[in-house]
């Protein structure tokens, strides 16, 4: 039996109740990845004066009415000195380059105002929105960038709450494209020193098993967790595709089934059905 093939979450990625890049299930034809891979340079992660990565490199074409809406809505972002008329503005800048799928863009911004007012909830939105462009982001030196850049920001949240254990499981993926991919096990095991039964690192050391190939232990994970969190599907359908590629049909299948039956999510019930099919085939 051919092994199962981990796909990556896309659309709905910031409903997602964990956020995460790595590795979320979809369907394969997914038409929307490929308008979101806009060939930028993330914006230097220091430099609030860096420049924006809209205008250093090429995008795909956005609307006219758009590029209007993100000319004039940048400017008034530079021109504005009251903070919370240009938290107004940030807003409305953010809004229109994430409906036109400019995510790191966004976050840009994000990391601009965040530095001017050095406030932790700034810092952590900033670090979100970087997170959300790195789990879009296909090409490998720019998902390189954002993680980055992410990691900055999140640094900035841990330092005034150090118990967020959130933002500390998003800071550690990050880690993942890094030098040091070592340390995302690590910094989610210090979440669940603290936190045993913390959902989100539960999940994503499961996750990690499975893309290191360590499926007998992304198994025990996933029904470590399933025993706390019985309804978390997502985790369901990741026993299913690791006991797959273990060769354990029948008992990948039951997960699936199960998956299938209850699931509420659409993009996890696709995926349980097409692994379904082709381990019965």
């Amino acid at each position: 039996m051919n092994k199962v093939q981990i796909a990556v979450l896309s659309a709905a990625f910031a409903a997602v109740v964990f956020l995460m890049c790595l590795p979320r299930v979809v369907v394969e034809n997914n038409t929307n990845l490929g308008k979101t891979e806009k060939n930028q340079t993330t914006a230097d992660k220091t430099d609030q004066n860096a420049t924006d990565p809209e205008t250093t490199e090429h995008h795909s074409p956005v609307s006219e009415s758009a590029q209007q809406a993100i000319d004039l809505l940048r400017q008034k972002f530079f021109d504005t000195t009251d903070a919370k008329s240009k938290k107004e503005v940030l807003d409305s800048l953010t809004q229109v380059y994430r409906a036109a799928n400019l995510f790191d863009s966004a976050a840009h911004y994000l990391s601009l105002y965040a530095k001017q007012t050095q406030q932790t909830p700034d810092y952590l939105r900033a670090a979100d929105g970087y997170f959300e462009a790195f789990g879009f982001a296909v090409n490998p030196q720019k998902n390189t960038l954002l993680a980055e850049n992410a990691r900055a920001m999140y640094e900035q949240v841990l330092k005034a709450e150090p118990k967020n254990h959130s933002a500390k499981v998003r800071y550690a993926l990050t880690f993942t494209v890094s030098q040091q991919p070592m340390n995302a096990v690590r910094y989610l095991r210090e979440v669940l020193t603290d936190d045993p039964s913390n959902q989100e690192a539960l999940f994503q050391l499961g996750v990690l098993s499975i893309q290191s190939g360590q499926y007998d232990k992304a198994v025990e994970r996933f029904k470590a967790l399933l025993a706390k969190y019985p309804n978390d599907q997502n985790a369901r359908l990741n026993l299913g595709i690791s006991l797959a590629n273990l060769g354990k049909k029948d008992l990948a299948l039951k997960e699936l089934d199960a998956v299938l039956k209850t699931a509420s999510d659409t993009l996890v019930k696709l995926e349980a059905q097409r692994l379904a099919d082709e381990l019965r085939q």
